[in-house]
């Protein structure tokens, strides 16, 4: 379920991560009988992380171009998505209320917002008390956001992906987001997109348009193949 971002734009997408979610699909249409296959039916989530922008050095304008893209792509296909937000990442000065009116962007386009933390730390390197307390100051901007008649915040996910080195650590996390009401929600296809947009940028600053398209249809057969193996 990979969607078209048209001509010289798939790597730019990779500004913000677009890891996948694979999830049983109830719904789904049942595979024909006579097809042999018994694999239970599965779907796709989108989900787009460090919301509003990723990337240290990322403007505003280049945060709303990027948003504005990858809104219009979801659009296009009809496909719903959950955007993750680094509440930290709001606080520019001068342009806090820009990069809220960019996260409510999202919730207009009819994606939810769930928690990414507040600064973005690694749940490994870090001491289960604090953060545990940056998670709760990360769930104030999705707080914030959250409309009448719009989803509850149900998302959290761990920066890097990181859910724990050891049981009794993850066990203690588990229980104090269940107590929270909240979902943990660990990306399940790796897509590599910050290791193929450093290239594709290095290739567009250089000027070398053979490379950047070579390296766009690349990352869209990587993540195609990761989606195959599924």
């Amino acid at each position: 379920m990979l969607f078209d971002p048209g001509p010289g734009q798939a790597l730019r997408l990779a500004l913000l991560a677009l890891p996948l979610m694979l999830l049983p699909s109830w719904a789904a249409a049942a595979a024909p009988e006579d097809s042999g296959d018994r694999r239970p039916a599965r779907q796709v989530v989108i989900t787009i992380d460090d919301l509003p922008r990723a990337g240290a050095g990322d403007t505003l304008a280049a945060a709303t171009e990027v948003t504005e893209s990858i809104l219009a792509s979801l659009t296009r296909h009809h496909v719903p998505a959950v955007g993750f937000v680094v509440g930290q990442r709001t606080l520019v000065p001068g342009e806090i209320d820009a990069r809220l009116r960019l996260l409510q962007r999202w919730q207009e386009a009819g994606a939810e917002l769930g928690n990414h933390s507040w600064s973005h730390p690694a749940f490994n390197q870090t001491a289960l008390p604090d953060y545990q307390d940056d998670v709760i100051r990360g769930d104030l901007v999705p707080r914030l956001l959250n409309q009448a008649g719009q989803p509850p915040r149900r998302y959290f996910r761990h920066p890097y992906n990181q859910t724990g080195n050891d049981q009794p650590r993850l066990e203690a996390f588990r229980a104090f987001m269940q107590a929270r009401g909240m979902i943990i929600t660990p990306f399940t296809v790796e897509h590599a997109d910050y290791l193929f947009n450093t290239l594709w940028l290095e290739a567009v600053e250089d000027g070398d348009r053979e490379t950047a398209q070579r390296l766009s249809r690349a990352y869209l057969d990587h993540m195609e193949h990761g989606l195959h193996l599924c």
